[in-house]
């Protein structure tokens, strides 16, 4: 019987602590764009898209670069927080959002963040199939005029979902903690 409070106990005690973080996810993606979509000679551009909400239409908490070309100037920024900027995460297009599906980023309609009061943005759109044929939007990042881009459509960014928080990892940790502490405290 106390093995079986005891599994209740742990199980509990896990979706408590997972259950603030199983709704958003955060997204790594790499952009690269070649000398011919670009000013600055081409290069890659990496980064983390943060707080998008899973099986939902979302605009994101936060977007990182952590790498970028030298071209770009950002590179004594780095990683370079567009919301820290300033930039405007909601997108220019009024409802631009990122589709999450099943953990996995399907669609976005027309997303770009954007610094208003410059013609500076983060393009990261993933195309709708339309008739089994895959629009081909652009993508890139500009920043001061300089720019890298490309027209690959979603074979020109790749989304990868985020390795887990370390309070993910931390709150579940606690979880086993407590489960020991109250199994050994039975046993007194």
């Amino acid at each position: 019987m106390k093995l079986l409070v005891l599994i209740f106990a742990f199980v509990s005690g896990l979706s408590w602590c997972t259950s603030a973080h199983a709704q958003t996810l955060n997204f790594d993606f790499t952009l690269t764009g070649g000398s011919a979509t670009s000013n600055i000679g081409g290069g890659t551009v990496t980064g983390e898209i943060m707080g998008l909400q899973n099986n939902a239409s979302s605009t994101p908490s936060d977007i990182l670069i952590f790498s970028a070309p030298a071209g770009l100037g950002i590179s004594s920024s780095l990683p370079y927080s567009l919301e820290a900027h300033g930039w405007n995460l909601s997108g220019d297009a009024e409802g631009a959002s990122i589709t999450v599906s099943n953990g996995a980023i399907t669609s976005s309609t027309d997303y770009e963040a954007s610094i208003v009061s410059q013609d500076d943005y983060l393009s990261l759109n993933v195309p709708l199939i339309v008739n089994g044929v895959e629009e081909g939007p652009l993508n890139g990042l500009e920043i001061d005029t300089k720019y890298v881009s490309n027209t690959e459509g979603f074979a020109g960014v790749t989304y990868t979902l985020a390795t887990p928080e370390p309070a993910s990892w931390a709150l579940g940790l606690v979880a086993v903690v407590f489960v020991v502490a109250l199994r050994r405290k039975t046993r007194l």
